[in-house]
């Protein structure tokens, strides 16, 4: 499995290319999901106190469409989230 670069705190709003505010979820660690190029993503959304375990492909395939990136579809997506403490 590939390493996954360390993520420094972030901050908890982030301004997408549109200029919108989103909110952004703080990452936690990967875990193998026991099948080729698919991982399990850990996700913390700090304001509600949620944990968030993501099931997805490490790389996902992309294509420029009229000057905008888009990723296309894929067989292997689903994600479950928790309340914590």
């Amino acid at each position: 499995m590939e390493s996954v670069p360390s993520v420094n705190e972030p901050s908890d709003r982030t301004v997408s290319d549109d200029g919108n505010v989103k909110a952004q979820m703080r990452f936690l660690g990967v875990f193998d999901a026991g099948h080729k190029d698919v991982s399990i993503y850990k996700m913390l959304d700090a304001s509600d106190d949620v944990i968030c375990y993501l099931l997805m492909p490490d790389h996902a395939s992309k294509q420029m469409v009229q000057d905008k990136l888009m990723y296309e579809g894929n067989s292997v997506g689903s994600i479950s989230c928790v309340k914590g403490k």
